[in-house]
């Protein structure tokens, strides 16, 4: 299997419940961050990011 990034891309982000370590580790050795198992939303308001409207 072939995986492709954007050449601007610096984050590979999946949602929750989704998880694949070999794509990780593909995303990793391209230096990519990469967070899996997680949803922006839930993350926003565990780090108390400010939201300037209900999401």
């Amino acid at each position: 299997m072939t995986y492709y990034f954007s050449p601007n891309a610096k984050t590979v982000w999946t949602q929750l419940d989704i998880w694949h370590q070999p794509s990780a580790q593909k995303a990793i050795d391209a230096g990519l961050n990469v967070v899996m198992n997680a949803c922006i939303k839930i993350e926003y308001v565990r780090l108390k990011v400010g939201l300037t409207r209900d999401v």
